[in-house]
């Protein structure tokens, strides 16, 4: 997950090697619909979620079925990112990634 999420961060690049081109990274970033959810999911791209949080810039995407729960988060104009997975599915996963997000975001 991790190398994955450095080539997002770097515009679909990984190792040298071109994944995705950056301009794709326009289409799957740019918002498709307003969510209505509170927190930093504000909008929804391509299969990622948009908004802010604290004043940055985030894409998220997260996941859950019975015994786990995931959520990934970029922060692409700081160059960080953030990935949870757990094995458990009654734990508000929100709220350890925003205080992740907290110490990435050095507050």
């Amino acid at each position: 997950m991790c190398n994955y999420l450095i080539a997002n961060i770097n515009d679909g690049s990984f190792n040298g090697t071109k994944i995705l081109e950056a301009e794709s990274y326009s289409e799957l970033w740019k918002e498709q619909a307003i969510t209505g959810w509170r927190g930093y999911a504000t909008e929804v791209g391509l299969s990622w979620f948009l908004g802010e949080y604290k004043g940055a810039k985030v894409k998220s995407h997260s996941g859950y079925d019975i015994g786990f729960l995931s959520e990934l988060v970029l922060l692409p104009e700081i160059g960080a990112a953030v990935v949870i997975m757990m094995n458990s599915d009654n734990i508000a996963l929100n709220n350890i990634c925003s205080n992740v997000m907290d110490i990435v975001l050095g507050e």
